[in-house]
């Protein structure tokens, strides 16, 4: 059965079987290869850890890569290869529940960040008709108002419209679109009617969000940069206690478990981890922050300056009274206004 596009389940579904297939592969190789496949097998893997090993040690850097190296060559040197099958097999895993990790933080916060937009007006011969976003395809052309947001991306056919882009580009200024403009979703139409042709189903703006927070991860925080610094730091003092226990207890095996203890993968891992969860804690109040950088700098300042006082305001109002004129009933001229607007997503609509 597939799942959805972009879903949760599918992204689950795609490391549980990535989970299942490692640790199956493990087990079958144990029980049912020979040990000079095994030993093969295992020269073979290794090339990669200790590949990224020596890259580190030839830029000049002691970082978690060269522990890796180390333990799977030292096993190999000992001519136990079983051993270091065990420690690719763990890295393995480790590589994989981290990258899982992090790739569900940032389907999270992906997810709060889409539009939320369930239905649009699409135009079909001459006649509009409300339908479901997934019903969308590309080469439909669906039909958005003063007001309205644009929910897909698309090139507009008809009409014209100054269109609110902030969103994509930060640049507050209306752009005025006509026929052959090129439109995004989540931007705005302010003013004007236009009809679009969809160039892309559903998914297309959320692709753009998980590359703007893939891009603001760069935007490292001043905790994240000293997180990193520091798990690079602790990588000289694991070597030196895995000598000193070497030279203590003339136990390889001992001295290849203070290289597998450390700590510096697990380190670097949670600081972006909790950025990105504070990312997303933010989007659950309809506050977008691009990066920890921002993050740290609003937690330091003491003064927070609005370009206008709508930003300030909840776009919920109530009805206090209703005036009518020409001594109309209150319930025709509801029925009016509900006819004029039915097509107008604002919120006085």
């Amino acid at each position: 059965m597939l799942a959805p596009e972009h879903s949760f389940r599918e992204l689950n579904r795609e490391f549980e079987d990535k989970l299942v297939f490692t640790v199956l592969r493990r087990a079958g190789s144990k029980l049912f290869l020979p040990m000079s496949i095994r030993t093969f097998i295992a020269v073979f893997r290794s090339v990669k850890y200790i590949r990224a090993g020596l890259t580190s040690l030839l830029h000049g850097r002691l970082a978690v890569s060269v522990l890796d190296a180390t333990a799977v060559t030292v096993s190999m040197v000992r001519g136990d290869f079983d051993t270091a099958s065990s420690v690719m097999f763990m890295l393995n895993l480790g590589e994989i529940l981290e990258d899982w990790t992090h790739k569900k933080s940032v389907a999270d916060l992906a997810g709060a960040m889409s539009l939320n937009v369930d239905k649009v007006w699409l135009k079909a011969g001459g006649t509009e008709v409300l339908v479901p976003i997934g019903d969308v395809k590309a080469g439909d052309c669906i039909v958005v108002r003063t007001g309205g947001m644009i929910p897909l991306d698309g090139k507009v056919v008809e009409g014209e419209a100054t269109v609110n882009q902030s969103s994509i580009t930060g640049e507050s200024m209306p752009v005025p679109k006509g026929p052959g403009s090129y439109v995004y979703a989540g931007t705005v139409t302010e003013e004007g009617e236009c009809v679009i042709r969809v160039d892309k189903a559903a998914g297309g703006r959320y692709d753009r969000i998980v590359r703007m927070i893939e891009e603001s991860e760069k935007l490292k925080s001043t905790a994240e940069d000293k997180a990193s610094r520091l798990a690079d730091r602790l990588v000289p003092y694991t070597l030196g206690g895995t000598a000193l226990t070497y030279l203590l207890t003339r136990n390889t095996m001992k001295a290849l478990a203070v290289l597998m203890v450390d700590f510096s993968c697990a380190l670097k891992l949670s600081m972006p981890i909790a950025v990105l969860s504070a990312m997303r804690e933010s989007q659950n109040y309809h506050i977008s922050v691009k990066g920890g950088r921002f993050m740290e700098a609003v937690a330091n300042a003491d003064t927070i300056v609005f370009d206008k006082t709508g930003t300030l305001t909840y776009a919920t109002p109530r009805v206090a009274m209703i005036e009518t004129f020409g001594d109309r009933e209150e319930s025709e001229m509801l029925r009016l206004a509900a006819c004029l607007e039915e097509h107008y997503p604002h919120s006085m609509a």
